[in-house]
């Protein structure tokens, strides 16, 4: 799944239609005015902060400030685990996780501030198989 140039605003959630559990998921982002930027990996939330200009979700946070007014995610979803790569390694976290088996949805969203919008760059979502089924 790929979009480009996509504006963040009101209820717009691209990834609402993404069932699963196995995912590589790669996005950069424009905040633009925005005061968070919010990434819900299977009921988790994942936040970048403008006004902290951190990262963070699953009991950990880091400091992940824009680049060129930009940020870089990359997320690495598993069964039991979330990798989350900020600014092409600049912050890294991972942890263990245990989402709802009936939960397997995905979402990003970003609340807005007085201002422009926050705007998917380009983001790449990759559906994968498990390495332990034939």
């Amino acid at each position: 799944h790929d979009w480009k140039n996509l504006k963040l605003e009101g209820t717009v959630n691209p990834l609402e239609k993404i069932q699963g559990d196995c995912f590589d998921i790669e996005a950069v982002i424009e905040p633009g005015k925005a005061s968070e930027v919010r990434f819900d990996v299977r009921g988790t939330v994942v936040v970048w902060s403008a006004a902290k200009q951190e990262l963070s979700g699953l009991g950990r946070t880091g400091p992940l400030p824009l680049r060129n007014g930009r940020i870089e995610l990359r997320l690495l979803v598993d069964r039991t685990s979330v990798e989350i790569f900020g600014n092409r390694g600049e912050m890294v976290m991972s942890s263990c996780f245990l989402p709802p088996v009936e939960n397997r949805s995905f979402g990003l969203s970003a609340q807005e501030g007085a201002g422009a919008p926050a705007r998917v760059v380009s983001m790449t979502v990759r559906e994968l198989n498990s390495a332990w089924e034939p």
